[in-house]
């Protein structure tokens, strides 16, 4: 849970933009797919996962 506090704390004070966790997602998905492990469908529902948490997060604090 103090991961999600920590997350929601970034977003609320405007510490990352949305554009760099889209990044860095990105970025997790490529190393992923790039691989040759049997968990990769698991690590991208992972990421889609995160990815629904901080857009979720952005369009509850944006202003």
């Amino acid at each position: 849970m103090s991961r999600i506090t920590q997350l929601e704390d970034d977003i609320k004070l405007h510490n990352y933009k949305q554009e760099a966790y889209r990044n860095r997602l990105a970025k997790m998905r490529s190393n992923i797919l790039s691989g040759n492990s049997g968990t990769i469908p698991l690590l991208d529902e992972a990421i889609d996962a995160a990815e629904i948490v901080i857009n979720t997060l952005f369009s509850r604090y944006k202003k």
